[in-house]
């Protein structure tokens, strides 16, 4: 049961497919934004200590390393404007935040295959992906 439909003692089971309230959305949306913004953080880092510790690391997987680094930077960079377009029910510019922020995980991703070089950082790009889509996602029923 979820915790909008406040189901009682007695009271009937939730009705199948009942859609949760949009300010429950927005709520939901926001954890996502955190853990999107969480997620950039942690792989951001990651690839300055891959960066730092293999400092032989050449070629393509150092170029593509730096690629992504910048493009997190970027995305991390956007997160706080992104964030505050959710709490201000600014859903549309919010929208294209959260897509700007999917593109450069797929970006990251992209300049690994486009190098043919194996990827450290699959599941992260795919979090950040995901995490970015959902978001959006929930914010598309939060303006309904």
């Amino acid at each position: 049961m979820a915790p909008w439909e406040g189901q009682g003692r007695g009271s009937a089971p939730p009705i199948a497919g009942a859609a949760a309230p949009p300010c429950v959305m927005q709520k939901l949306a926001i954890i996502a934004v955190d853990l999107l913004t969480a997620n950039a953080t942690s792989t951001s880092t990651q690839i300055g200590n891959q960066l730092k510790k293999e400092d032989n690391i050449g070629g393509p997987m150092r170029w593509c390393l730096q690629a992504c680094q910048a493009l997190y930077g970027s995305m991390l960079q956007m997160q706080p404007r992104c964030s505050d377009l959710v709490k201000d029910f600014r859903y549309g510019e919010a929208k294209s935040c959260l897509g700007q922020a999917a593109r450069e995980a797929e970006q990251c991703e992209a300049e690994f295959v486009r190098r043919r070089v194996a990827s450290p950082l699959t599941v992260e790009d795919g979090c950040a992906f995901k995490l970015a889509k959902l978001a959006s996602a929930l914010l598309q029923h939060a303006g309904d």
